[in-house]
């Protein structure tokens, strides 16, 4: 499936809310969330102008995007940014922490919308996990 088949601004949007939300606990994990966006959207914006289709709101959500991930950069002491397999394992366990919340609760029969909210959020952690290098087939198939 190609990147135009599988995103576009609302898809955007809802992991840019995912990350944001992710940022409270794990700013590590939403820092690389919003990477992964705004590269996904930046690639979805220029096959879109090579079909000559422009998208100005979407075009500003990722200036938007794109400044609030510098601001979280500036937040996030450097040390926790440089080493790139501590990174990758902050993001791998939130990701889980994340599934295995949702899960425990379906296996308790707790069918509540929020962790419906859990799984579709941990789904685009999944897919976000992509950014660390190519997924692992298990990863694979919990991402969106």
């Amino acid at each position: 499936m190609s990147s135009e088949e599988k995103y576009d601004a609302k898809t955007f949007k809802m992991y840019i809310k995912a990350a944001t939300d992710a940022t409270r606990t794990s700013p590590v994990a939403g820092y690389f969330l919003i990477s992964f966006t705004v590269n996904k959207a930046v690639e979805f914006l220029r096959q879109q102008r090579n079909k000559g289709q422009d998208d100005p709101e979407l075009t500003q959500d990722v200036q938007n995007w794109f400044q609030m991930l510098e601001d979280l950069k500036r937040a996030i002491p450097p040390e926790e940014l440089q080493d790139r397999e501590a990174c990758r394992k902050n993001y791998y366990e939130y990701m889980y922490s994340l599934f295995l919340r949702a899960d425990n609760r379906y296996r308790d029969d707790d069918y509540a919308p929020q962790v419906a909210q859990e799984f579709f959020y941990a789904t685009i952690f999944f897919d976000g996990y992509s950014t660390f290098g190519s997924n692992e087939p298990e990863i694979a198939t919990h991402s969106k």
